[in-house]
């Protein structure tokens, strides 16, 4: 009776793969990508000039891939992991990284900060529909654009900061909920392993539960991912007040709604975020 009640009430089934699914475009630029042989931070113009040339087909899928609904096709079985290179998922994110690096050296910020912002589109869609470790290196990736954005927000105009604010906005609202790679990383383990070796995953205790464990340190992390895009969106909408004010906002009422359509939610305790940039 026990086990009836578990099959009644369990979740339904993942969603159906989009088609076209742009994931299968990410893929293949992954393959086709020729990774740069030193640091591209320490490039010259010139040299990340002729490493962009090598990968012109790879940057024309990313984006391709980026203009469709993305999701992972998942495998129901231990090789999972082994089937996908999460290696090869970060190398488009250090390709849209060298793009984006020399935009800044010819002094096309504006072209940087589009480009970061596909970083972090990217971070979000190419984990989209998989189980936590797909999420944990979609947060890598995101984490890089984020970082680089924010290293650029300096140099940007405010018109600039106002419409890469509405770009990440809609990265934030279209983020794949937390709940749903949950649920999938349990189908994943459900579907995968014997009930033999899924006994723990059962035991209502947190602490005597590994799993359990795994999932509130996984939960945590994605909440600190959240919280920096989050942040990001203030410290831009800051800079473009700051640019058309001459000072920095005091409050919340001197940024929404008119350069931020809300105030940000903290992901941990789901209250307005009491975070403000401080005046330099």
């Amino acid at each position: 009776m026990v086990y009836g009640a578990i099959q009644l009430n369990r979740p339904p089934p993942p969603a159906p793969l989009p088609n076209p699914n742009g994931y299968d475009d990410l893929v293949k630029a992954q393959k086709l990508t020729v990774a740069y042989p030193g640091e591209i931070t320490r490039a010259s113009a010139e040299q990340l000039r002729e490493h962009l040339a090598r990968n012109v087909e790879a940057l024309k899928l990313i984006r391709e891939g980026l203009t469709k609904q993305c999701r992972i096709p998942i495998s129901f079985s231990t090789n999972y992991l082994f089937l996908r290179s999460l290696a090869d998922v970060k190398r488009l994110v250090w390709l849209l990284k060298a793009q984006g690096r020399l935009a800044e050296l010819e002094h096309r910020t504006n072209d940087a900060a589009r480009i970061y912002v596909e970083a972090i589109r990217y971070g979000q869609e190419s984990c989209r529909g998989g189980v936590m470790i797909d999420r944990l290196v979609g947060n890598a990736c995101e984490a890089l654009g984020i970082n680089l954005l924010q290293k650029a927000a300096g140099s940007l105009d405010s018109g600039t900061c106002r419409e890469t604010i509405k770009m990440l906005q809609e990265v934030d609202r279209t983020q794949e909920p937390l709940a749903d790679v949950l649920r999938m990383e349990r189908e994943w383990i459900r579907r995968t392993y014997p009930l033999s070796k899924r006994w723990q995953d059962m035991i209502p205790i947190a602490s005597l539960n590994q799993a359990k464990r795994a999932q509130k340190d996984f939960a945590e992390e994605c909440n600190q991912s959240e919280l920096r895009l989050k942040r990001l969106m203030i410290d831009l909408a800051a800079r473009a007040y700051e640019l058309e004010h001459r000072q920095r906002p005091k409050n919340w009422n001197e940024l929404v709604p008119d350069y931020l359509s809300a105030i940000p939610i903290d992901p941990a305790s789901g209250t307005n975020l009491t975070y403000l940039p401080q005046s330099k």
